[in-house]
């Protein structure tokens, strides 16, 4: 996978700009255009083999907590140091051995899975830790089939390192002496291996390009295939960040195009001796937001896609969406609740569970793949189960001989373990907890007025009940048949309660959260995929009375406005769809001296039934006068 802290930052930016407040500053804002990506089939010449001396520091592991009991009803889980910024993460089952990206120091740690795992941490203390090579980590990936791991760095100038994971393992570390580096087109961020074929799979930021490495002449064993051309393929437009996985099964090659995509390329005419299929997908499957991980669960043939767009995980049916049948990919998204901010996921068949790492106060989420999966989705929880695990959790890998999951956290430095067999969708007696039931939703010292915007967007959609409590009703009515009604928290200074609270369309809740309310023009615009007509509400923040108007192309019409303390609330019942409007602005204008104006622009990108609309890209201003 790609270096979690680019595809963080990424994933950021544009669920940021695709399910955000729309703040009305005092200049233009530039509309959000999209790359123009180059088709340009361009064989690159690897570099002849190139001996690279790397320091190597053993026992730099240290165990920061284990699993005893906390203060209160929890317990924490087991955390190993394991360096600055841990990002991609890889497991060799063969040697045992985690590998693990730190983007911060530049590293390449290896825990051992024998002696560091959910039943024992003796060997937690001996992990190793080698150079990464050259500067900017990507990512690691390994080759189990021929013993190798491949390790990607740099960025303006790209370079995949070949090393022998039988000599450079959480056991011997001499192998990582010398290694052997291929040269790749600059902007690669991604790797993807497919044991199948040996192919070893290179995906670039911003390039509109696959490039294959032989890996069969390319590994650890045999270097000769390494000094000769890359096949470099042209290919659809790439994910932002772009993510990848191949499932040997079926020979299929999956990797995220555009922001809402996922691209189905046959391994048999994508590969070290035929990249011809690399840049034709058999079908593009939809995909619910900007995605940022995939995961296969071979027990349910159910390709799991996180993504930050609506906070959700998208199930995709491998039985059906593959190098030899297409049948299955098109059609609707069907889509699960993955936590707040999804990041990456990791299957356990053994445990019938995907993890779900995410940026909530929960860090992972659980969900039961036997019960919710690609080809039935009754059995998914409207909030899957959830626990802790250390600051800003990234990637994550099992280990199923163990039981042991482990996730990498970028913030802490740390790799959390997880006994599987007792953590699980069905079995959560063994997770790590909160140390009290009662741990407060707003950090110590915060002001009680801070929201949580990621998971606003994220329970949108829920029953209302579980959500109101604590809240008052401020306002309500009617609008194209379904009650609304919009509610503020109590104990909360207006506005600012407005956006601790939400929006109630016909016994469902909606977030209004943004920021903290300055007292000056900045407004919230929000669709909800509510059937064959969809709905649009939001508010502008102002003590003055403020007229409202909504347009999309050549319609323009007013939406019901209702005045409440410094602010307007607006909400619309909409003839078509939600996703029928490709474009829709708000225009703002002030009805009392000082004049001033205003229009936010907003693009859907995909929809979810009952859920916000994944937006994807828009523009504003505002400033005096009435022509803005």
């Amino acid at each position: 996978m790609s270096s979690v802290e680019d595809r963080l930052t990424t994933a950021l930016t544009i669920t940021a700009a695709a399910l955000r407040e729309e703040t009305l500053r005092p200049l233009a804002l530039p509309e959000r255009t999209r790359r123009r990506w180059p088709l340009v089939l361009a064989p690159v010449a690897a570099a002849t083999a190139v001996a690279l001396v790397v320091g190597i520091e053993v026992g730099v592991g240290r165990i920061t907590s284990a699993h005893q009991p906390a203060s209160g009803t929890g317990h924490a889980a087991a955390t190993v140091s394991i360096g600055k910024n841990p990002a991609n993460i890889a497991f060799d089952a063969a040697d045992k051995t985690i590998y693990v990206l730190n983007n911060g120091s530049q590293t390449l740690t290896m825990v051992g899975t024998a002696a560091c795992n959910a039943s024992t941490t003796r060997g937690c203390g001996q992990i190793r830790q080698t150079s990464a090579g050259a500067a900017y980590p990507q990512d690691v990936a390994v080759d189990e089939h021929t013993r190798t791991v491949y390790v990607l760095t740099g960025f303006q100038s790209s370079t995949v390192a070949v090393i022998d994971a039988t000599t450079c393992n959480a056991a011997t570390t001499s192998g990582c002496l010398t290694r052997t580096l291929v040269h790749v087109p600059r902007h690669a961020i991604e790797l993807a291996v497919n044991p199948r074929t040996d192919a070893i799979y290179v995906f670039y930021n911003r390039l509109a390009q696959v490039s294959v490495i032989n890996g069969q002449a390319c590994n650890a064993s045999d270097t000769t295939g390494c000094g000769t051309a890359v096949a470099t393929a042209p290919a659809p437009a790439l994910a932002d960040t772009p993510v990848a996985t191949v499932d040997p099964a079926t020979n299929t090659l999956y990797y995220a195009v555009g922001n809402n995509a996922l691209a189905v390329i046959d391994g048999r005419t994508c590969g070290a001796g035929d990249v011809r299929g690399c840049g034709n997908p058999l079908a593009i499957a939809p995909l619910a937001g900007y995605p940022t991980g995939l995961t296969i669960d071979q027990a349910t043939g159910t390709l799991f896609a996180t993504g930050t767009g609506p906070m959700a995980v998208t199930a995709i049916n491998r039985n059906t969406c593959n190098a030899l049948t297409t049948a299955g990919c098109a059609g609707r998204l069907r889509v699960i609740r993955g936590g707040p901010i999804p990041l990456d996921a990791a299957a356990d068949p053994a445990a019938n569970t995907v993890y779900v790492t995410g940026q909530g106060p929960d860090g992972v989420t659980m969900i039961n793949a036997s019960a919710c999966r690609a080809s039935n989705l009754s059995g998914c929880p409207q909030l899957p189960s959830r626990f802790p695990v250390g600051a800003l959790p990234q990637s994550l890998v099992v280990d199923a001989a163990s039981h042991t999951l482990y996730v990498a956290n970028q913030q802490d430095g740390t790799l959390s373990i997880i006994n599987t067999a007792t953590c699980n969708a069905a079995d959560t007696r063994g997770c790590p907890r909160w140390p009290s039931a009662a741990a407060p939703l707003v950090p110590a010292g915060a002001p009680k007025y801070t929201c949580d915007r990621a998971a606003a967007v994220y329970d949108s959609g829920l029953p209302a009940g579980p959500l109101l409590k604590g809240s008052e009703r401020v306002a309500g009515g009617s609008v194209g048949g379904l009650p609304w009604s919009v509610w503020a928290k109590k104990g909360i200074a207006a506005p600012g309660g407005i956006e601790q609270g939400g929006v109630v369309l016909n016994g469902r809740w909606y977030g209004l959260c943004v920021q903290v309310l300055m007292g000056r023009p900045r407004s919230i615009f929000e669709l909800i995929d509510a059937g064959t007509r969809g709905v649009v509400y939001g508010f502008i923040e102002n003590p003055q009375p403020v007229k409202i108007t909504l347009s999309s192309g050549a319609t323009t019409w007013s939406p019901l406005s209702v005045r409440m303390t410094n602010l307007t609330f607006f909400i619309s019942r909409l003839p078509r769809p939600a996703c029928a409007y490709h474009t829709m602005t708000a225009h703002f204008a002030a009805t009392r001296k000082p004049l001033w104006s205003g229009h936010t622009t907003t693009s859907t990108s995909a929809c979810v039934p009952g859920w916000l609309v994944v937006q994807g890209g828009g523009s504003g201003a505002w400033g005096p006068g009435l022509g803005n």
